[in-house]
């Protein structure tokens, strides 16, 4: 190929292809500069504020040293009550009472409600258990059932209760041991 360029104006053509191809490079350089700085912005704004709130607690250290004493000081006082509180509490659950009635129920006898009735001690004192029972014979074997139990001390079942022969619906009043209850 014939080039019709003179030496000298060819030298200048390079040139200015040089410079433009510098220019786009380091236009491009520039932009992704921008980017990561304006992306690291956020980061450096937080650092400096956690570097601050650090430093605002290294100063404020004489406060937390006693804010940790008085925190102590309520989690001693806080297990005094409950040491305090375990003494009084009964030796018999509320689930253990539930778990109890419902594994004396035989499969004749529905249980519809347990209503549990505390003395003035918290503990529950007795048990009202309502229900349908399919025959009189399954009411009275679910009554002496729970009378053989060690949590139950009496079982009373009301005469009316009893009346009809089948599709019986009763309210039977169970109280609890009173040696269990301390």
């Amino acid at each position: 190929m014939i080039n019709f360029l003179p030496p000298e104006g060819l030298s200048l053509v390079k040139r200015e292809y040089w410079v433009r191809v510098l220019s786009v490079w380091g236009f491009l350089l520039f932009a992704v500069c921008v980017v990561s700085v304006l992306s690291l912005l956020p980061t450096y704004v937080l650092l400096k504020s956690q570097l601050a709130a650090a430093e605002v607690r290294i100063v404020g250290g004489e406060d937390t040293t006693e804010e940790y004493r008085v925190a102590a000081e309520a989690v001693k006082d806080a297990n005094v009550v409950i040491g305090q509180l375990e003494k009084t509490r009964p030796s018999v659950r509320p689930s253990e009472i539930v778990g109890a009635l419902v594994a004396a129920t035989p499969a004749n006898v529905e249980v519809n409600r347990l209503l549990l009735k505390q003395d003035a001690g918290a503990a529950v004192s007795a048990v009202q258990v309502q229900g349908v029972a399919a025959t009189r014979e399954a009411l009275v074997r679910f009554k002496e059932v729970i009378q053989e139990g060690v949590l139950f001390s009496e079982v009373e079942v009301p005469i009316s209760d009893l009346a009809r022969e089948v599709e019986l619906p009763f309210a039977i009043m169970v109280t609890l041991n009173p040696l269990l209850k301390q």
